[in-house]
């Protein structure tokens, strides 16, 4: 049975002070914080209980926020599972960007968001439900990017099916499924420079060399030997990568790293001749950091 609401609570009035996190002393709603608010009378016959008038004076028709509503199942796993072992040391402002997370995806669903709904499908679904509501690009991906830590630690726990990883190369190379030909650059540098320049690097740094092999290569349309490395083939392979799009803080990172690969060869006298190619011309980059009234805040 529906409490009977006070007289008051059918004229316009605000939140009594000192209770912006509660709900209304007068009416019970717990939607709006101290704006302009009231019941809707019997006679007036609609399904909203309430309507609010913003800053702006206009109305607004609200439900009322049941007392004490349970937790969407995905809400739950992340209060009992996800933040006491994943999250444990994350700050509270993380902490709440990830409730906001939740609570974003359940508005778009119109329903208390579940463990199923961690899939490609519903994240694009959300990706376009937020930028229709006007969204930034990273605040939609910085959304995307939550779920996903979930989705990641969910499959973990065996609680759903395991997400799909990230996207790869798109095919392998034909020579890729051999092994390397003595004298190419994928056997030099697996058996010479890795060995001794990298031994201390991380595997990260070992990647970042096998991916420039790989762009070497590709560009060349077979395995590249280290006779490929002359001034002009790697001049030629550096506007390749800028032809293509990419940066050219990307084309500098792989000269150097061929540059490398090369003078190491003309040490170890697999080589004669030395390189002599110019770095890649790059933009300035504008440094981003913090202000003397940002630091003062923080």
């Amino acid at each position: 049975m529906t409490k009977a609401l006070s007289p008051k609570a059918y004229e316009w009035h605000s939140k009594p002070k000192g209770t912006s996190r509660e709900r209304c002393a007068i009416c019970g709603i717990g939607v709006v914080r101290r704006g302009l608010h009231r019941a809707f009378r019997p006679e007036e016959g609609k399904e909203a209980t309430h309507v609010a008038r913003d800053s702006k004076g206009i109305d607004h028709e609200i439900l009322r926020r049941p007392a004490g509503p349970s937790p969407g199942p995905l809400l739950e796993f992340y209060v009992k599972r996800f933040r006491p072992t994943a999250a444990m040391v994350c700050k509270r402002k993380t902490l709440k960007h990830y409730i906001t997370t939740i609570h974003r995806l359940e508005r778009c669903l119109a329903r208390p968001a579940t463990l199923d709904d961690l899939n490609a499908k519903t994240f694009a679904r959300l990706g376009e439900w937020l930028a229709s509501e006007g969204f930034k690009p990273d605040s939609i991906a910085s959304t995307k990017t939550r779920l996903r830590t979930l989705w990641r630690f969910a499959s973990s726990e065996k609680v759903v099916a395991i997400p799909p990883a990230k996207k790869q190369y798109k095919s392998a190379l034909p020579w890729e499924s051999e092994s390397p030909a003595e004298r190419s650059l994928r056997w030099f540098f697996a058996t010479h420079y890795r060995p001794l320049k990298l031994r201390s690097r991380s595997d990260n740094t070992a990647r970042l060399y096998d991916h420039t092999m790989r762009n070497f290569s590709r560009f060349l349309g077979r395995d590249a030997m280290l006779e490929d490395l002359t001034d002009d083939t790697v001049s030629r392979l550096l506007s390749w990568i800028i032809d293509r799009g990419r940066s050219p803080h990307t084309a500098e990172k792989e000269r150097c790293q061929l540059l490398a690969i090369w003078r190491f060869a003309c040490r170890k006298k697999f080589l004669d001749e030395w390189p002599d190619v110019d770095s890649c011309k790059r933009p300035t980059r504008i440094p981003r950091a913090w202000t003397q009234a940002d630091l003062v805040k923080r």
